[in-house]
């Protein structure tokens, strides 16, 4: 999920955030989470899909 403002705010996509603030934030989430962040999105949509599926079948 992004949120991406039109000028003079330009950082709310990772483009327009550019590499260094891209990897600052990897790092600062894997310390909060304790993991990747795209692995804490993969085990979270995961989670959904099960969930829905759940309820799809009951």
């Amino acid at each position: 999920m992004e949120y991406d403002p039109q000028p003079p705010f330009d950082a709310g996509s990772p483009e327009g955030a550019g590499p260094e603030v891209v990897a600052r934030f990897a790092q600062f989430a894997e310390a909060t989470f304790g993991e990747r962040i795209d692995e804490s999105i993969a085990r979270t949509v995961s989670q959904v899909l099960e969930r829905r599926a759940a309820l799809s079948d009951a």
